[in-house]
Order: C-alpha cells, then sequence, then structure tokens
C-alpha cells in the first residue's frame, strides 16, 4: 500500500517541478494550487493522495493569507499610531512654532519701542547739541521757506497745529474793514517761533498787544498767580500726610477766554485767499499776547472750580481748596500749570471734569513744577515728619 502511495505520489510530481511557495504572497498560493489542480486534473478525475497535497498546499495557503491579514491589520494599527503620533507632532510642532513666532513678534515689538525710543532719544540729543547751530526763524517767511528741508517740515507742521488749534476752538470770524467802528483800529499779529527744551517745534500766533488802547480794547489786565511761598508749604504738606499730587497742563490756555471788549485783528502770515487790505479779523476769544489773556482765562477757570464745589483760600487767591466726604484736594493755579494735591479718588474726579472743558495734559510724576525739579525721598519724608510730630505733639491740624 505504502508502496503504490508513494507510486501515485511520485506519478504526480513526475515530469513537474515542485513549486516552492514560500516567497509568495497568500493570494499568490491560492491562485498557484488552482491552476495546479486544473492541470493535473483536467476531466475532474480523482486521486485521493493528489487531492490531499492539494488540501494540504490549501490549508497552507489559506493560513499563510490569514497571518498576512493579521500582519496588515497590526501593520495599519502601526501606521496609524504612527500617523497620530505624526499629527500630534506636527500639532506640537505648529504649537511650538506659533509660540516661538509669538515671542519673536514680542521681541520685535520690544526691539521696536526700543529703536523709537532711541530713536526719540537721539533726535532729542541731537536736537539739543545742534541747538546752537539751530536758530528761531524771526518772520513767518524764514520759518515757512527754511533752507533746512527737516527744520522747514517741522515748522509747517507747527503752524498747520497753531491754525487748527484756532479754528477748532472759533477763535475768530472774518469780517470786512468797511465794517469796523470809526474809532476802532485793527490789533497787528506776528508769529513766533521756538524749539523747546523737548526738542518740539513751537510756532505761535500772538497778538502784538502794545498795539492795543487802553480802555478801549481792554480795561483790566492783572492775574493773579500762586506765590511761590504757597505752594512750597503745599509740597510739605503732600508729604506730611501721605496725599496724591498730579500736574495738569490745560493746553493752548489763551484760547478758551471769552473778551468783553470788540477786538479787531490784521489776518495772520499764511491765511491764504484773503485780501489784507479789505478783510480782517474779529476775536471772539483772546489769544497769545493779548493784554487780558491771562485774566480772562484765570476768570473763567476760577468759575469752573466754584461751580465744582471749590473755596479760594484767604491766604492766596490761587489756593482753592475742596472737602467732601472723599476727601480733601488743593489746586494750586499758575497761568496753565496745575499742581493738584489730594485724596485719590478726588483728584481723579477733578481731572474727568477739567477734560470735559479743556483738552488737557496730566502728569501724574511729580518732578518739575514752574521750572523747579522736585525730588521726594522716603529718608526725607520720615525726617519731616519725625520733626513736626516732635515740634506739634504728635499732631498736626489744617485752618
Amino acid at each position: 500500500m505504502d508502496d503504490d502511495e508513494d507510486d501515485e505520489e511520485a506519478a504526480v510530481t513526475a515530469g513537474h517541478k515542485i513549486i516552492d511557495t514560500s516567497n509568495y504572497t497568500a493570494t499568490q498560493g491560492q491562485r498557484a494550487v488552482r491552476e495546479l489542480r486544473k492541470l493535473l486534473f483536467p476531466s475532474g478525475s480523482g486521486n485521493p493522495t493528489a487531492n490531499m497535497v492539494l488540501d494540504r498546499l490549501s490549508n497552507q495557503e489559506t493560513e499563510r493569507e490569514m497571518a498576512e491579514t493579521a500582519a496588515t491589520q497590526e501593520t495599519g494599527s502601526e501606521t496609524a499610531e504612527i500617523a497620530a503620533n505624526q499629527e500630534t507632532g506636527r500639532e506640537m510642532a505648529e504649537t511650538a512654532a506659533n509660540q516661538e513666532t509669538e515671542r519673536e513678534m514680542a521681541e520685535a515689538a520690544t526691539d521696536f519701542l526700543d529703536i523709537s525710543l532711541i530713536a526719540k532719544d537721539t533726535l532729542l540729543k541731537t536736537v539739543q547739541s545742534e541747538k546752537k547751530n539751530y536758530k528761531n526763524p524771526k518772520t513767518f517767511k524764514e520759518a515757512y521757506f527754511h533752507e533746512y528741508p527737516l527744520q522747514k517740515a517741522n515748522w509747517r507742521k507747527a503752524i498747520k497745529k497753531e491754525f487748527h488749534d484756532m479754528i477748532q476752538r472759533g477763535v475768530w470770524r472774518f469780517r470786512k474793514r468797511s465794517e469796523i467802528p470809526s474809532d476802532r483800529r485793527c490789533v497787528k499779529c506776528k508769529w513766533v517761533f521756538k524749539i523747546k527744551r523737548n526738542g518740539v517745534f513751537r510756532a505761535r500766533l500772538v497778538a502784538c498787544g502794545y498795539t492795543q488802547i487802553p480802555g478801549v480794547d481792554f480795561t483790566d489786565a492783572f492775574s493773579p498767580v500762586i506765590h511761590d511761598t504757597t505752594w512750597r508749604i503745599l509740597l510739605i504738606v503732600k508729604l506730611l500726610w501721605g496725599l496724591d499730587a498730579c500736574l495738569i497742563d490745560v493746553k493752548s490756555v489763551f484760547l478758551h477766554g471769552y473778551l468783553t471788549n470788540d477786538i479787531y485783528m490784521d489776518y495772520p502770515g499764511g491765511m491764504t485767499g484773503v485780501n489784507n487790505f479789505v478783510n480782517c479779523l474779529e476775536l471772539l476769544k483772546c489769544i497769545y499776547g493779548l493784554v487780558q489773556a491771562a485774566r480772562q482765562f484765570f476768570r473763567k477757570l476760577k468759575k469752573i472750580l466754584e461751580k465744582l464745589g471749590f473755596k479760594a483760600s484767604k491766604a492766596d487767591p490761587c489756593l482753592l481748596i475742596k472737602i467732601n466726604e472723599k476727601g480733601i484736594i488743593f489746586v494750586a493755579l499758575y497761568v496753565d500749570d496745575y499742581l493738584c494735591v489730594g485724596s485719590k479718588q478726588v483728584i481723579d474726579d477733578l481731572k474727568l471734569n477739567i477734560q470735559e472743558t479743556f483738552t488737557t495734559k496730566i502728569d501724574d510724576d511729580l518732578r518739575d513744577y514752574l521750572s523747579c525739579e522736585i525730588r521726594l525721598t522716603k529718608d526725607f519724608i520720615k525726617e519731616a515728619s519725625l520733626k513736626i510730630l516732635k515740634k506739634n505733639s504728635g499732631k498736626m491740624y489744617l485752618d
């Protein structure tokens, strides 16, 4: 029997090369088994040994296919994990890149700010160093057509700003000279140009007060200012009571005061489209240079502060005081510079009220007032407080 099976197996393999499927994939192996079955049994004749061999090969290929499928699934899972890791890595890389970009932008902004400050400081130093070579123009034509382009641009910008401030505040209106009363004459005006200590180019249109007629163009001209002793005492009060302080600067201060006399003025240089021999300006508000300009603004400001509850000190009319449930505040008046000392909440209220009427510049850093440099140190405050405590038995009163 064994010999017959060996003969049948020999007959199956005789004349044929045995196929090695070890390097085949599962699909190729199944195809090879099918082709082998057709080749050996074209008419469907049965040979148990051959069928057994073919079934064995088929089972092997099926197992191979299942193994490859499992391997493929495993590979797919690994690929998915790799892809997920890559996606996570990509997101992390993008997050890191965004953070790096934000950091670079922040550094760039800081660098830009530093560069701006350096440029401003450099320009200021340049202007200050070359100030000896810079001459303030004496006439409008000299400033407007300056020989140096940089200075010419700055002077023209300053002139434009001054005209803008005048028009915005309704300082004047146009009139014909034929409409002026016969007993009146036009006040002359001129431009004043100056480079300030901080490097700002300032152009100011001023009236020539010496051309005004006393008793006709003005009556009263005196405008009081804070006494230097008063505001120095005010600084001591700030130190001893631990009060807050700020400086309020009203911009274009003399353009806010209203006139009580009719004043006419010639056209200033730089105003185009007008004939100075035919037309003129009627001033509705004060401008710089008028004899009564400072007084008219002081009267207006004092009325505003009195409406807010301030009362003038009997010792100094330019020291105004206000006391309420929020605290106390002192205001020292000096033309357009005001020193405010008091409780923080009351000072904040005053700032809001002043800004409703005037355009202001507020400086919370009390370092310079009336061209005096102020330095406050904790040691000085402590020493001053101890001296007062010893002198007044630990108490200080304000009448």
